[in-house]
């Protein structure tokens, strides 16, 4: 195992303790990609966030290998 997949096994282990993250989880558990859009569109409207800039946001994140 690598240094990445140990850090990834880390970072996974951390959120399946976060209740959000597991909230998250049974929400988008049994959805196709149609629903969980309408339910990040949705989770982000409630909570006053551009999904646009959110999506741009993570976009800027995954390319700066922050994975």
């Amino acid at each position: 195992m690598n240094l990445q997949q140990v850090m990834l096994q880390m970072m996974q282990s951390n959120l399946n303790k976060n209740p959000l993250y597991q909230r998250a989880q049974q929400m988008a558990q049994g959805k196709n990609e149609e629903q969980l859009k309408q339910t990040a569109e949705n989770l982000c409207k409630n909570m006053g966030i551009d999904i646009n800039k959110a999506y741009e946001d993570f976009q800027k994140m995954q390319q700066s290998g922050m994975r």
